[in-house]
């Protein structure tokens, strides 16, 4: 008996926390806001077949929102990756830009933090020094936690799902890409 109680009375708190001191976003409220995505990473692939193969990504995104009504803004995104690839003395270089109107949601769990719900139409470009160029478009989906360390200025942790359509620029063929992915970010609010 005492597990199912527990749940309920967790949950009840909860109410109760958000409904005294909710953390809304007002109407009229300007969001900027930028990070680097956990995926920056530097990898090392040694097969068996010999010789390495190293792999450095680099991503930042920005982004800013206008609040239309009360914890519902409408604004854009922008993402930026370069991947250099270097192997048995080759090297290719290859850099993608990802910009979009989104929409933002937020849902106030007390004064000090909310869930952020987001969605966002995704245009693409590529460039890779190797094999051309590549344009397409896409959405992405994807939710969060902020926590404000003050009025202003919250820190924001990020999970998304985004999908791309793409056409090689030479050849005409299509592609689909998609995957998660996992950020950290600041978001400045100007009242």
């Amino acid at each position: 008996m005492k597990k199912s109680i527990c749940p309920i009375v967790i949950a009840g708190l909860c109410c109760v926390t958000s409904i005294s001191s909710a953390r809304d976003i007002d109407q009229g409220t300007i969001e900027i806001n930028g990070g680097l995505d956990l995926s920056i990473s530097s990898a090392k692939l040694e097969p068996e077949s010999g010789g390495r193969v190293d792999i450095d990504t680099k991503t930042i995104n920005l982004g800013g929102l206008y609040y239309v009504a009360q914890n519902f803004g409408l604004g854009f995104s922008w993402d930026y990756t370069s991947t250099d690839i270097e192997s048995n003395n080759l090297s290719a270089e290859t850099s993608t830009s990802i910009f979009g109107p989104a929409a933002l949601y937020n849902v106030s769990i007390n004064e000090d933090m909310s869930l952020r719900f987001l969605g966002a139409f995704l245009i693409s470009s590529s460039d890779a020094d190797y094999s051309g160029s590549n344009d397409g478009f896409g959405w992405g989906l994807g939710g969060g936690l902020s926590y404000f360390i003050s009025d202003h200025v919250s820190v924001n942790g990020t999970v998304q799902y985004v999908y791309l359509k793409l056409e090689d620029d030479d050849t005409g063929v299509d592609m689909d890409s998609n995957g998660f992915g996992a950020g950290i970010g600041l978001s400045v609010y100007l009242f």
